[in-house]
């Protein structure tokens, strides 16, 4: 899942750009978005990712600094800017999530070729 590679043959990359995602796997074929709003999930799997993210980068300044109202407001500040050049790379990692979620706790196992014996050329 790191390397951000198809859940069904961990072979074929997600992603061909920054955020531009493939339809189907390069490798073995499998849709990856199977219907429409499909990753909306993915804005859980965002907000899991992101709010520790900020809850600790905040944490850390807090811990640092002199604990005033305007050093929390700069520290505001300097978490959203730290944050925002992130926004990438979360939106991959989550998707990424999604799918790898999905793929193991989605309803439709067998018509997907879970079982870890199907062939994997693409369609």
């Amino acid at each position: 899942m790191l390397r951000m590679r198809c859940p069904r043959c961990l072979r074929g990359k997600l992603f061909r750009g920054l955020m531009d995602m493939w339809e189907r796997c390069p490798q073995c074929g499998f849709l990856f978005e199977r219907e429409e709003g499909y990753f909306t999930g993915a804005m859980y799997a965002s907000s899991i990712i992101t709010l520790p993210l900020v809850f600790g980068i905040f944490l850390i300044g807090w811990l640092l600094s002199s604990k005033t109202l305007l050093a929390a407001e700069i520290l505001l500040l300097v978490t959203a800017v730290v944050t925002l050049p992130l926004i990438p790379l979360i939106f991959r990692y989550s998707r990424t999530l999604w799918l790898y979620f999905d793929w193991h706790f989605g309803p439709d196992a067998e018509t997907e070729g879970r079982s870890g014996t199907e062939d994997f050329r693409p369609h």
